[in-house]
């Protein structure tokens, strides 16, 4: 853990670069969380239904499932978390230039309607 901890603070500061499949899957660990179980899942019934485990040891079907998932998610992360998260930056920041400008009243009160005499 700290040898993680350490090459993230030494990354941060510019002081080493990440190999780019490091990077890579940074980019998509959240996807890959979300993703791992319902991944897992999928893959054991596949594995019930089609006895893998009678052509290869439990340790193949273990890494080419790891692979299988982390392929997967990187690619997911590639062609629609990234695109996607690209889209709605972008549609912020116009919204945001459209906005009429504002005055700040101090408080935690919308500014007072000035009312006809």
């Amino acid at each position: 853990m700290l040898f993680v901890i350490g090459l993230s603070a030494l990354e941060m500061q510019r002081r080493i670069r990440m190999p780019s499949p490091l990077v890579r899957l940074r980019e998509a660990s959240y996807l890959l969380y979300l993703a791992h179980v319902p991944g897992l899942v999928i893959l054991g019934a596949s594995e019930r239904h089609l006895h893998l485990l009678r052509y290869m040891p439990r340790w193949v079907l273990a890494a080419l499932f790891i692979v299988l998932i982390i392929s997967v998610t990187i690619l997911l992360n590639i062609t629609i978390e990234k695109p996607l998260l690209r889209k709605i930056r972008q549609s912020r920041r116009v919204r945001v230039e459209e906005a009429p400008p504002h005055r700040v009243t101090g408080g935690s009160h919308p500014p007072p309607v000035p009312t006809e005499r």
